[in-house]
């Protein structure tokens, strides 16, 4: 299934759970979030998805492990046919909305979850498209190839 599926699947009202869940230890960021998240999902729904040929896969590593439990770090992560990764900062938005998102072999994740993830990696420099173009070009001096006006 493809991301751009899992947004339309997936109501706001789950996503705003994945954010009070992740930051109940940062009760101070529940609401910029709340709102950047809100923002950004409807962005994505009313986006057209790139058809491209990369994957949305999963990365599971076990940070602490006793006997009681083990923590386990989640992190989506891009790959490309020809075995290259990336991370989501400056990955076009219609093209990670194209990308199919491969199955994660844990019961304890749902596509509320998938979409929470995913919007995390790809709204840390921003909430919008715009707003990710202009803090690459404050930081870079140029945006990227992808993105147009750049190399």
């Amino acid at each position: 299934m493809k991301f751009k599926d899992y947004i339309l699947g997936v109501g706001f009202d789950e996503i705003k759970e994945r954010i009070e869940e992740n930051f109940e230890l940062e009760p101070e960021k529940i609401d910029s979030y709340t709102k950047g998240f809100s923002i950004a999902h409807q962005i994505m729904k009313a986006m057209k998805p790139k058809e491209t040929d990369a994957v949305i896969e999963f990365d599971f590593t076990i940070l602490d492990e006793n006997e009681d439990a083990e923590f386990v770090e989640v992190e989506p992560i891009i790959v490309y046919n020809n075995g290259q990764t990336s991370s989501f900062d400056f990955i076009p938005w219609e093209e990670v909305l194209g990308m199919e998102v491969q199955d994660i072999d844990d019961e304890d994740f749902d596509a509320a979850d998938v979409v929470f993830m995913v919007m995390f990696e790809m709204t840390e420099y921003g909430f919008s498209p715009r707003q990710i173009k202009n803090n690459y070009m404050k930081i870079f001096g140029r945006l990227p190839g992808e993105w147009g006006n750049g190399e």
